[in-house]
């Protein structure tokens, strides 16, 4: 499991920067659930996602990108343990250092 937490957007093509230009960030499946959609502009992007959107085990980032824009796009996060990820207690020694 793990979370994300920032998205850099660099728009290396734009032509002619509009409203109807937009991107849209899913988690899981199929665009599942929405974390964040914005428009780009000409210059690099920082989207900040605060305090993080977990990906679970497996789980895919999706991005759609309408308009007339062409993206290039780096994901920054962090990777959690299962026992913090899911909730469940942590198997029985773990993190013992007797």
């Amino acid at each position: 499991m793990g979370g994300l937490r920032e998205i850099v957007v660099d728009p290396f093509e734009n032509p002619s920067p509009s409203s109807s230009d937009y991107v849209e960030v899913y988690v899981g499946d199929s665009c599942g659930q929405a974390v964040t959609s914005f428009t780009p502009t000409t210059s690099d992007i920082v989207v900040p996602i605060d305090p993080g959107f977990a990906v679970p085990a497996g789980g895919a980032v999706g991005v759609k990108v309408f308009g007339n824009v062409h993206i290039s796009i780096t994901f920054f996060g962090y990777t959690v343990g299962c026992a913090i990820g899911t909730g469940e207690a942590p198997p029985r020694g773990a993190g013992d250092h007797t």
